[in-house]
């Protein structure tokens, strides 16, 4: 089996056993380049080290497009609140890591994973982040991650290629329609809610709509 028939393979058994996941995963095209050292994605290629992926497992593969994915569909959200920096991208993969957990994907060792934000909002993790890794007069959402986490990791994006607005929107649109369908058969993915809380600006609530 090639790299690609074995991306095509996980794709497919994603779609089955998550559909909103699945569906997401499924717009993303496969390019193989021996130049990179693990997988990246630039909003509408998935990029992979042909011997990498040769080496994960399908369970691995589900998690890879899966977060992959949900930082595309959170990209927008993440723009309009103004939230961009290297920490809040490090608090939002520790929220989607901590989602995709809680519906049965299994997490990859060396993930950005840690139980202890189970059940976590992605502002309460960053502010958790923020204490450990920058002192108070540091305003993080302008920051990249902290050192120690800047490293090129197998099963992190978070020196991912930022979208542009367009592509922002696109993905918001197909999140939307994945979610309708995933919606009619009941296969809704648990735990959305805990990406971001209410954010009072200005007397103005802000959730993120997924």
């Amino acid at each position: 089996m090639t790299t690609h028939e074995k991306l095509t393979k996980a794709k497919s058994q994603l779609t089955n056993k998550y559909p909103y996941f699945g569906m997401l995963a499924s717009r993303l095209k496969h390019e193989s380049n021996s130049e990179i050292r693990f997988y990246a994605s630039n909003g509408s290629r998935f990029i992979y080290n042909p011997d990498f992926i040769e080496q994960c497992s399908l369970d691995e593969l589900f998690f890879i497009l899966t977060n992959s994915v949900m930082h595309h569909i959170l990209a927008h959200q993440q723009r309009k609140l103004k939230r961009r920096g290297g920490l809040w991208q490090l608090a939002t993969d520790y929220a989607i890591n901590a989602m995709l957990k809680r519906n049965g994907l299994t997490i990859p060792k060396g993930a950005n994973y840690d139980k202890a934000f189970k059940n976590m909002y992605a502002e309460e993790i960053y502010e958790e982040l923020k204490k450990r890794n920058y002192t108070e007069e540091v305003d993080s959402f302008d920051q990249e991650p902290p050192t120690n986490q800047t490293q090129e990791k197998p099963f992190s994006l978070l020196n991912r290629k930022n979208l542009s607005e367009k592509e922002e929107q696109e993905w918001e649109y197909a999140a939307t329609i994945s979610k309708e369908l995933a919606m009619k058969k009941s296969v809704m993915p648990l735990g959305f809610e805990r990406f971001a809380k209410k954010i009072k600006s200005k007397n103005i609530d802000w959730r993120f709509e997924l």
